[in-house]
């Protein structure tokens, strides 16, 4: 929770400029420019089967259920009960409620061989247990497998420089479907568009 926290409370600018994150004592990136980076974890690991922009649940086991769903359609999950048990154990030990209507719920499973997001935005104000005490909307699911570290802690501070941005986050709580709401986190990542027709 600490790490998620200094990454999602690091100072930083974005839209080309340079930013340093801390995790506790550790520098994990300097001068870390995201739009100009062609290796993030963005790029290589988010594709449009893992977003949702009508995300069901009113509580917070539901949200996450949902999220592993999507994940678990994609195939990306070989055991989605174990999984599930282990996010919701991780949930039930440390909230990861963030700030500013963003959640990022996660763990480690064996039931993942490699790392694994999914996106999700949800029209209802769903209480997360979060730092500020305020309701989320914008969720961030993350599962790695038993043993690894890298890239969980990369991708945390892509996604909160990405959704640090006011404007930013205004549009991805805003997009009206799917695409729209991939292709704002792929403009923010330097990675193509989909067609925005495809959800019609």
């Amino acid at each position: 929770m600490l790490q998620m926290a200094n990454a999602c409370s690091a100072t930083h600018t974005v839209r080309g400029h340079s930013a340093t994150h801390r995790y506790g004592r550790a520098i994990l990136l300097d001068n870390y420019h995201l739009a100009s980076q062609n290796d993030t974890v963005l790029r290589e690991y988010l594709t449009p089967d893992l977003v949702a922009t009508k995300l069901p649940g009113k509580t917070k086991t539901q949200v996450i259920e949902a999220l592993l769903d999507i994940a678990c359609r994609s195939g990306r999950v070989s055991d989605c009960e174990l999984t599930k048990k282990d996010l919701l154990n991780h949930e039930r030990e440390i909230s990861t409620g963030m700030e500013n209507g963003l959640a990022i719920p996660h763990a480690k499973s064996h039931g993942v061989e490699d790392f694994v997001i999914a996106i999700g935005v949800s029209k209802k104000k769903i209480d997360f247990e979060s730092l500020d005490k305020k309701p989320a909307q914008v969720f961030v699911l993350t599962l790695s497998p038993i043993g690894s570290i890298d890239p969980h802690l990369r991708f945390l501070t892509e996604i909160c420089t990405i959704l640090k941005d006011k404007e930013t986050m205004s549009r991805v709580v805003s997009a009206k479907t799917d695409s729209e709401l991939f292709n704002v986190f792929a403009e923010a990542a330097g990675m193509e568009k989909v067609d925005p027709e495809q959800d019609s």
